[in-house]
């Protein structure tokens, strides 16, 4: 990280040609610097509403449907 923050001009010039940056601290990779539209391009947005609707609608829709999957497995 000291080489990003002595040289992050110089770091910012590549990124916007096109060349990304993995950051390390202690020999552990912590981040990326890579242009906004190569993060555009690879990284969708999590969308918490569609996981919301998942969990918001019940897997059944009645519990006479739960009983009847119930007594068909029986056959």
């Amino acid at each position: 990280m000291f080489k990003a923050k002595t040289h992050l001009p110089e770091i910012i010039r590549n990124v916007q040609k096109g060349q990304a940056y993995v950051l390390t601290n202690r020999s552990r990779e912590v981040a990326v610097i890579m242009s906004i539209e190569e993060y555009k391009k690879n990284f969708k947005p999590f969308d918490y509403n569609r996981l919301k609707n998942v969990f918001s609608t019940p897997p059944f829709s009645s519990a006479e449907e739960i009983i009847s999957m119930r007594d068909e497995g029986r056959k």
